[in-house]
């Protein structure tokens, strides 16, 4: 069994508020049409393939438009940079009121360690509200190209570490940082994540992927939505001894969001909820993970 956490209350409030930034600052980000993705859409387009910021699939409501805007919220730590910055990717269900939270948590945690946050919406300005089901390999697919829209946006700033760049998604976003982080982008695109955080993703057809860059992967035992047996395939796979880090995680009698503070409910057959006590250790694995890689400053 995982250890609890227990910290004062009080000091937890002091240490947070020292470091978070006064208020996010809404930004727009250009989708950007990535010619490379070309030779895959003939072949690909069911699963997502396009070179198009809306390509008329159903939950779009069949619009098609080949430039686009995507929205998101900017919060770097107080003083000078340049920060590392991690781009929090929501789930099927776009930035809802348990994706705001889960957002929330997870930026007051990194800000604790000077780590900015750019937390990305792929769905409103495209009028999708949700994908969850069936859509859902489809949009983990099209995403990949929206976060890398982020990377780029961001690398363009003077106040951003372009070498300490991340990408961590819950449940699809979770599936499309497994997609963005494939070897097959590291020739791709201008610019490379400096790792992934995968949290409770669908990983099927996974087991014999190869990644460009480090990903931490957290699941759940009795993830219904999401079923963690095929997470645990990936990470047993041998790979080279050159091959990035691919650490896979399960927690034991935990559900799909553990991380998100929710309580204990049925949405769309699935049972979900939060546990605190794996969800402070997918912190902790997560500060480790990315001091491994560099982004933790004293």
């Amino acid at each position: 069994m995982l250890g609890r956490v227990r910290i004062g209350f009080a000091a937890v409030c002091v240490s947070v508020l020292s470091v978070l930034p006064a208020s996010a600052e809404k930004v727009s980000i250009p989708f950007v049409r990535y010619e490379s993705n070309e030779k895959y859409v003939s072949t690909g387009a069911q699963w997502g393939w396009t070179t198009n910021f809306q390509s008329a699939a159903a939950e779009e409501g069949g619009k098609f438009s080949q430039a686009g805007l995507l929205s998101g919220e900017l919060l770097l730590p107080k003083g000078t940079g340049p920060f590392p910055v991690v781009i929090l990717m929501h789930g099927c269900g776009g930035l809802d009121v348990t994706a705001r939270k889960w957002a929330d948590i997870w930026t007051k945690h990194l800000a604790k360690s000077r780590i900015g946050t750019l937390v990305l919406d792929s769905f409103s300005t495209r009028g999708v509200k949700s994908t969850c089901g069936a859509p859902d390999a489809h949009w983990s697919r099209r995403r990949v190209d929206d976060a890398y829209s982020a990377l780029d946006w961001l690398t363009a700033r003077p106040d951003v570490r372009t070498d300490q760049v991340f990408v961590m998604g819950r449940s699809n976003g979770g599936r499309a940082v497994l997609n963005a982080l494939q070897s097959i982008y590291s020739t791709m695109r201008k610019n490379r994540f400096a790792g992934g955080l995968s949290l409770y993703p669908h990983c099927l057809a996974r087991k014999d992927d190869y990644f460009y860059a480090p990903i931490l992967l957290l699941a759940a035992e009795l993830d219904d939505a999401n079923p963690s047996a095929l997470c645990r395939e990936l990470g047993d796979k041998k790979r080279p001894a050159n091959h990035p880090e691919l650490t896979v995680k399960i927690y034991p009698q935990v559900r799909h969001g553990f991380d998100d503070g929710s309580p204990h409910r049925t949405f769309n057959g699935w049972r979900l909820g939060g546990d605190p006590t794996a969800a402070a250790d997918a912190r902790l694995q997560a500060s480790e993970f990315l001091a491994r890689r560099g982004a933790l400053t004293p």
